[in-house]
């Protein structure tokens, strides 16, 4: 699936795990609570997006932007975080165990 096709109500759906979001259009997208384990978000711009509590285990997020992002709860285990850009970005109570930061 090519992230810029995403739908309201695709986006909407609780289980992403696994998606090609590489080209998702997701600034300020709503996506608390929601499963994006081992999903491909390289370079995706997720700037104010609000991930609380959402699952993101494995997932790809090199590169991203996650600029003033909320990713309070969220669980980040194994993520691999290379290169993203985490200025102002809430990761209070986040699980980041394993996590690829360099």
């Amino acid at each position: 699936m090519d992230g810029n096709d995403l739908s309201a109500e695709e986006l909407a759906c609780r289980d992403h795990r696994g998606a090609d979001l590489r080209r998702a259009k997701l600034r300020g997208a709503n996506l608390q609570w929601k499963d994006f384990t081992d999903a491909n978000l390289e370079g995706v711009d997720l700037t104010v997006a609000n991930f609380e509590g959402a699952h993101l285990a494995g997932a790809r997020l090199s590169h991203a932007n996650l600029t003033n992002a909320n990713l309070s709860s969220a669980y980040l285990e194994r993520a691999v975080l290379d290169r993203a850009i985490f200025d102002d970005a809430d990761l209070s109570g986040a699980n980041l165990s394993a996590a690829q930061l360099l």
